[in-house]
């Protein structure tokens, strides 16, 4: 397995939630589907970043169907008018927050976090309209990738050792973005106009 830790991807996102709401408060989590192992696994990392803090109470489904993402988040607002937090889980569900929170005039009564960076996802960042999203490093998998299946090819073993170990799983890794004025602080942050210059130089809109 070459790839993210979705675990501690949803752990860093938490933590970062804690910082933004020292307070604590509600939260609801939006995804497409609960049951995806990828999706349990940064809710539940999440919670355990954020600890008792915040409170998740609703993780709401749109099985892929981003209009119905965009009404999960309308609901959400209308259903739990004491919310102060929202956290989109998968990649479209960061533009659908942004865009409904706008629309509901709240954003200055609501933290929104986020996982993977969609074209729209960092433009909300660069406008402040979103407070942080955790980033995975597809590049890097690609690129770790391609060397493992070619080492495997060449009967490599050192190279394939040296890259993915004895348990056969190299984590990839993931960054925290945020905006540049952010005051959240973390091992894996990096802020928006550095994030963008690396993806500038490796030709990419989004990650």
């Amino acid at each position: 397995y070459i790839g993210t830790n979705n675990i501690e991807a949803g752990r860093a996102l938490g933590r970062a939630a804690v910082q933004l709401l020292p307070g604590g408060g509600k939260a609801v989590a939006f995804v497409g589907i609960r049951s995806a192992q990828n999706a349990q696994e940064r809710v539940n990392g999440f919670k355990e970043g954020a600890g008792s803090q915040i409170q998740v109470v609703d993780v709401m489904e749109d099985s892929g169907d981003v209009n119905k993402a965009r009404r999960n988040v309308a609901a959400a607002l209308q259903n739990h008018p004491d919310l102060k937090m929202l956290v989109g889980i998968w990649s479209y569900n960061a533009p659908a927050i942004v865009d409904e929170v706008k629309a509901a005039g709240k954003r200055s009564s609501l933290k929104l976090v986020t996982f993977d960076a969609e074209p729209n996802t960092l433009l909300a960042l660069k406008e402040g309209l979103l407070d942080a999203t955790a980033v995975q490093n597809p590049y890097m998998m690609g690129y770790l990738g391609v060397k493992v299946l070619k080492a495997l090819l060449n009967k490599d073993e050192a190279t394939v050792k040296a890259v993915v170990g004895e348990p056969g799983i190299k984590d990839t890794g993931i960054r925290l973005v945020t905006p540049d004025d952010s005051k959240i602080t973390s091992d894996v942050l990096i802020h928006f106009s550095d994030f963008k210059k690396d993806l500038d130089a490796k030709g990419l809109t989004s990650s």
